[in-house]
């Protein structure tokens, strides 16, 4: 039971962080799906914030309450700018529900099986051990009051060496949710990448409908996403970061999908989207390129060749 109170704990959390945020750059325009939306919105808009409190010393201990306060202002946002706060949801949400089910249940088997209680899984890789560390360093220290290196603890020579990489975003959501559930990182890390592998699932889905505009390329991207060898692979390997960082892209290409059939293009918009980036290269660097690239080629073309959408 504690498995699966973390993994729901997990999903309804971070889909707070995002509801009101997605409720406000959506605004009335016509958006299923927003359960399967909001979670990675969520992600990226804490990255920024919760950096820059943290470079001023300050613990996830502490900054996991200004996140807080900050989704209930968004969400208090909507409300005063006239926005409902319920997306409506489509049948369709119901085979997203089912494909991210289906890929949780691929995460979280063995940890049932071996130890029927939330713990670490990985087929031998380190990163586990090192975001385990560095979260758990992070909780209560900033990124910037990195440890003294003692090597009769080997852990602050990772730590310290940690604290210096281009990846401080993940360390910092991890820790995040550290703060939320009072847990070390080795019991929750596991968890946390499979709620969000699952969430990876239904976004394909969604991303394949809004190119196509058709369910049945949904569909079966839904199936051939739901039980992909390539996600377990990053999963059972603990690569947090390339987890967060792909479905991060796939929910910017989204936004940007729906924003740019609006008759007219919004200043917003445009925030939005440079938001996303930076929080992206804050959270993972190399994954920003896989949005940046696309986005940049798009734009080039359109300026030289005219194109018409992103979609084309």
């Amino acid at each position: 039971m504690r498995i699966l109170a973390t993994a729901a704990g997990t999903y309804l959390y971070s889909l707070f962080l995002g509801w009101g945020l997605t409720r406000l750059v959506f605004r009335h325009r016509t958006i299923p799906h927003q359960l399967w939306l909001a979670p990675w919105f969520g992600l990226m808009l804490v990255e920024i914030p919760a950096l820059w409190m943290s470079r001023y010393g300050v613990g996830t201990e502490h900054i996991l309450y200004a996140m807080t306060i900050l989704a209930v202002v968004l969400i208090g946002a909507s409300r005063l700018a006239g926005i409902s706060l319920f997306a409506q949801l489509d049948k369709f949400d119901a085979w997203l529900a089912a494909g991210a089910l289906v890929t949780l249940s691929f995460a979280l088997y063995p940890m049932f099986v071996i130890s029927n209680a939330p713990t670490t899984i990985s087929l031998g890789n380190l990163d586990p051990a090192i975001y385990s560390m560095t979260a758990d360093f992070l909780k209560s220290h900033g990124i910037a009051q990195r440890p003294d290196v003692n090597l009769e603890h080997p852990a602050t020579v990772y730590i310290n060496s940690w604290l210096q990489s281009v990846r401080p975003g993940t360390f910092l959501i991890l820790a995040l949710f550290d703060s939320l559930f009072r847990a070390p990182t080795y019991q929750l890390f596991s968890v946390i990448l499979a709620v969000f592998l699952a969430l990876t699932t239904p976004l394909i889905a969604v991303f394949a409908r809004f190119i196509t505009g058709r369910r049945v390329p949904a569909t079966i991207a839904l199936v051939l996403s739901a039980v992909n060898f390539n996600y377990i692979y990053c999963y059972y390997h603990g690569f947090a970061g390339q987890i967060f960082a792909q479905g991060c892209v796939i929910a910017t290409f989204i936004f940007l999908l729906i924003a740019e059939h609006e008759d007219k293009a919004r200043l917003l918009d445009s925030i939005v989207i440079g938001y996303a980036i930076a929080a992206m290269v804050v959270l993972y660097p190399e994954g920003a390129l896989f949005f940046a690239v696309p986005f940049g080629l798009f734009i080039i073309l359109q300026a030289a060749f005219g194109a018409r959408s992103l979609s084309d």
